[in-house]
Order: C-alpha cells, then structure tokens, then sequence
C-alpha cells in the first residue's frame, strides 16, 4: 500500500456468513498493508441522519485509515475513520435507512446485481468479485454423498428439497444438516438429517465428502455455501436467478428455473421451481463418474479464479480509495 502501515477497522455482526465475511476481508487488508482491528456492532440511536451529513462533510477523527461496515453500520462511528466503506446485502439493508448512506465514501458490493441496486442509491458504488474459505482437506475423502447445508436459514430451499425426496423413495441418501424449526423433521430410509447445533468441523467433512451440493437459495447476499461447495470440488444445483447464477455456471452445475417471489428489503425472494427441481437432479444423478469428476475438477478451478480474481480487485480497489 505503499508508506507506514495503515489502520483498519472492520464492523459487523457475528452471525456465521458475517463471520466468513470478516475474516476474509481482514485477510485481504493484511495482505493489503493494514493493521486491522475488529470491532462490533452497534445499532445506531437517534440523530443518524444529522452523524450521516457531518460524517461526509466536517472534519473527521482520524482513528482509522478506514472503516468497513459489513451489512449494517452506526452511523456515529463513521468521524472516526478517514475514509468509509460500506459492504450492503440488499435483503436484509432496510430502505429506510437509505438516507445515511451519504456518511459513506463509497459502497462495495459484492455481486453485480447488488451493485444495480445500490447504484441509485450512491454516488460511488463499485462491485468486487467476492471470494469465500477454502475448505477443501487433504487428503481429500471419497466424495458419495448428496449434501445440503441451511443452517439457521429459511430460505435455503429445505423443506422443498425434502418434499423430492420423499416422491424418490429409490434415489440415493441425502444429507442435511439444518438448525431446528428450519423443516420438518423426516424419517425415510434415504435422507439423513441432522437437526440442531452440527460442529463446523463436521459440517466441512461432509462437504468434503460430498460430490453433488443442492443449495437452491431463495435469496444470497453473497453465496458462501456455493464457493465453498466449488473449492470442494463440488458439483454445485442452485437457483438461476442473481446472485446465485453469478456464481454457479453450467459448466460446474446446473441452474434451476424459477419464479419471482416477493420482495424482501431491497431484494428479492426466488423460488426454484419444483418439477424442475426433482428433473435436474434426476439428469445429475445419471452422470457417469467421468462426467462426474470432470464437472468437479471445473468448479475447483472456477473456485480458484474467483478467489484470484477477488484479491487482486480488491487490492487496486481499495488501494485507489485510500490514495485519493
């Protein structure tokens, strides 16, 4: 970055995606040339929009380089950093809040349909390719099984997924893992479902021994489970509607038509379509294991590329804004 190191600080909450998030980012800062701090958040109070204007237009407090707000900001913090970034996830950013962007130097999004968004909204919006964690071990276990991680999330596309199965008592066992009241609990001899707290250490090794990961999101703000699904050697279904079709191409999947949904904060919700749904898992389930493992070798590469791709915007991106 060029000069004595600079002083970063990252906000955020500590839900697991946002904990993905901050740690990449403070990854990609230290790589970058900056001493980094992390710093929790805090829901702004009364006056924002009066913090909104004197943060973009008064002297500032020159605490930190720069300030990264994940998803959510206070707007009091902001006179303490040179310079301010804010990293929005379009459906859970509440429109009302739209106002106090003009504290902010810029908005990075990490999808372009985030940035199409956001663009109305600011005057500087700019989109990085995001990456995720590589989660790949080694050495790399048989990959048999069919997996689908939803965690704490409603919008995972579970219970639909659960309804196919239920149709195809004859297809292979699918795995899921999923936090209680998330869908309904089955007994059926081929799906193996685990409902509750489920270790990260577990979850990775079952990504890992997975060859086929079905992730039709109704809404993603970025899409961790598709990218770590890729550095898997994953071949990963999902939702072909943005950002998720963003991610996952058809040369390292496939891509489920579906409906528009109603919308959520400045998002939307997409509903993969049933029969189209149980039809793509039916042609994926007939790959012989060439095809197979071709498909895998391209979403690791795709993984890599991304990731590649991700560190170095990132860097020239936020290189330039702290020169200016």
């Amino acid at each position: 970055m060029g000069g004595s190191e600079k002083r970063a600080a990252i906000y955020a909450e500590g839900r697991s995606g946002l904990a993905r998030d901050v740690a990449i980012l403070s990854e990609m800062l230290v790589a970058s040339g900056c001493e980094v701090e992390i710093r929790p958040y805090r829901r702004s109070k009364r006056f924002d929009r009066l913090f909104a204007l004197g943060a973009r237009y008064l002297p500032r407090i020159p605490t930190y380089d720069l300030q990264v707000f994940v998803e959510r900001f206070d707007v009091r913090m902001l006179p303490f950093g040179k310079k301010n970034v804010f990293l929005p996830n379009q459906e859970w950013f509440d429109p009302r809040s739209e106002r106090l962007l003009i504290g902010f130097d810029a908005l990075m999004c990490r999808s372009e349909h985030a940035a199409e968004i956001f663009r109305a909204k600011h005057r500087r919006v700019g989109h990085f390719v995001f990456t995720g964690v590589d989660r790949s071990i080694s050495p790399a276990p048989p990959r048999t099984r069919i997996l689908h991680v939803a965690s704490h999330s409603k919008f995972k596309g579970t219970q639909q997924l659960l309804d196919i199965w239920t149709r195809n008592p004859a297809w292979p066992t699918l795995t899921v893992t999923h936090a209680a009241g998330v869908a309904a609990p089955v007994q059926l001899a081929n799906v193996e479902q685990h409902i509750g707290f489920f270790d990260d250490a577990k979850i990775r090794q079952l990504q890992n021994e997975a060859w086929l990961h079905i992730q039709t999101s109704e809404v993603e703000a970025f899409g961790h489970c598709f990218v770590e699904a890729m550095s898997c050697h994953g071949v990963v279904i999902t939702t072909d509607a943005p950002p998720m079709n963003e991610i996952v191409t058809t040369d390292v999947g496939a891509l489920v038509p579906a409906d528009d949904g109603p919308p959520l904060n400045l998002g939307r919700r997409y509903s993969a379509r049933p029969e189209d749904l149980e039809r793509i898992i039916a042609d994926m389930l007939r790959l012989d294991e060439t095809a197979r493992q071709a498909m895998a070798s391209r979403s690791r590469q795709r993984f890599d590329s991304l990731d590649r791709q991700a560190r170095e915007v990132f860097r020239r991106e936020f290189v330039k804004l702290l020169s200016e």
